[in-house]
């Protein structure tokens, strides 16, 4: 993911794409000459996720099996 901030309106703006016409979708600014950032918050936020999935799985693992008698 990319961002890149207005100098008009200085808001943010994303794309998948760093490439092509970009324009802000505040004030209609061309931003398509300016430098894209790349948005690394998504790459954090899904490896947290997939961190967070890992260690619930190894505690749901990690339990001892509760059998009953009938």
């Amino acid at each position: 993911m990319y961002k890149k901030h207005c100098n008009r309106c200085y808001h943010s703006s994303y794309s998948s794409c760093h490439v092509g016409q970009w324009l802000c979708p505040t004030c209609n600014q061309d931003l398509t000459n300016m430098k894209a950032i790349v948005a690394s918050n998504q790459t954090s936020d899904f490896n947290l996720y997939n961190n967070y999935q890992k260690q619930n799985d190894f505690r749901v693992s990690s339990k001892s099996t509760i059998s009953y008698k009938i």
